[in-house]
């Protein structure tokens, strides 16, 4: 019985970094099906309760140590890296921005023009009203 809580307690050590301690990745650590440890067994097999007991508490206290290593240097420095990336994609938006009204611009110039050199060769004539 001690082995079999041996090894489950191996298994949560194995699990990888970032993935959440739950019963079923402490199996796939170790290389057991995922069902075999269901909280439902603990009346049949008492001697999991301090599996899933330690389970939990592995589980917490990789939650607080995630929370601890959030050096707030770190994090300032994340923050001032996300705000400076997304400030240069504003600026590539507002540039092309510019390009395209600089181009309609461009277009409604030609096409002005081009309505000038029609209106000189064909002026317009002035419908007299009916009398």
């Amino acid at each position: 019985m001690s082995d079999i809580i041996d090894e489950y307690l191996d298994g949560i050590k194995k699990v990888p970094k970032g993935k959440k301690i739950t019963p079923s990745s402490v199996c796939k650590a170790i290389g057991k099906d995922p069902a075999s440890l269901k909280r439902n067994r603990i009346e049949k097999y008492p001697y999991l309760k301090i599996v899933f007991d330690t389970i939990d508490k592995a589980e917490e206290e990789r939650q607080k140590s995630n929370k601890q290593s959030v050096n707030p240097i770190v994090h300032e420095k994340r923050l001032k890296e996300k705000y400076k990336q997304e400030r240069n994609e504003f600026k590539m938006l507002l540039l092309e921005a510019y390009a395209r009204e600089v181009a309609l611009i461009q277009r409604l110039d030609e096409l002005e023009r081009s309505l000038e050199a029609y209106e000189l060769d064909r002026p317009l004539k002035l419908l007299k009203p009916h009398e």
